[in-house]
C-alpha cells in the first residue's frame, strides 16, 4: 500500500511467520531480514525516489530493542540507496525508553495549549491539518495554563 500507511500484528502474525521459508531460527533470520529489508526498501521507494534528502534515520519501538534488526536494516538502507545513510536508536541518541511515550504525550499537551497541530496533512495525507490533543478543562486548569504560559513566557 502507498503511504501513509500502519501496519502491526495485525498483518505481520503468527499466522504471517508460519509462510516464512526455513524452521526455527532460520525463520526467524529470514523474517528479520524481511523485515529489514522491507523497511530500507520504504525508505527509498517513499522518500528518496521522491526527491526528497534523507541523511539520517532514528529507529524506536521495539524494534530498535533489536541490535541485528538494526544492523540489517542500515546495511539494506545503505545497500539500495548507494550511499552511506545514518541509522541511529533513537533511545540511545535522545532518551531512555521507558521515557519516550511520557515525552510524547507531553509535547502533544503542550502544543495544544499552544494551538498547533502536530498532525500535519502533508505527511499523513488527511484532507487538513490536526490537533494532537484536546484540552478538557478541569478545576485547576485556570491555575495549570497560568504556570504553564508562565514558563514559556521566560524562554
Amino acid at each position: 500500500k502507498a503511504p501513509p500507511k500502519t501496519t502491526g500484528r495485525e498483518l505481520f502474525n503468527h499466522e504471517f511467520l508460519e509462510r516464512v521459508p526455513g524452521e526455527g531460527a532460520v525463520r526467524v533470520a529470514n523474517a528479520t531480514a524481511l523485515t529489514a529489508h522491507t523497511m530500507a526498501r520504504a525508505y527509498v521507494d517513499f522518500v528518496l525516489k521522491r526527491g526528497r534528502r534523507l541523511n539520517a534515520v532514528f529507529v524506536a519501538g521495539g524494534g530498535a530493542l533489536n541490535p541485528t534488526l538494526v544492523m540489517l536494516f542500515a546495511s539494506e538502507l545503505h545497500r539500495l540507496a548507494r550511499r552511506k545513510i545514518f541509522v541511529g536508536v533513537l533511545p540511545e541518541v535522545f532518551a531512555p525508553p521507558q521515557y519516550l511515550e511520557a515525552m510524547a504525550f507531553a509535547r502533544l499537551g503542550y502544543e495544544a495549549l499552544q494551538g498547533n497541530p502536530v498532525s500535519l496533512a502533508s505527511v499523513t495525507g488527511a484532507n487538513e491539518d490536526a490537533l494532537g490533543a484536546g484540552i478538557f478543562p478541569g478545576r485547576n486548569y485556570q491555575a495549570l495554563l497560568g504556570r504553564v504560559l508562565a514558563k514559556t513566557s521566560r524562554r
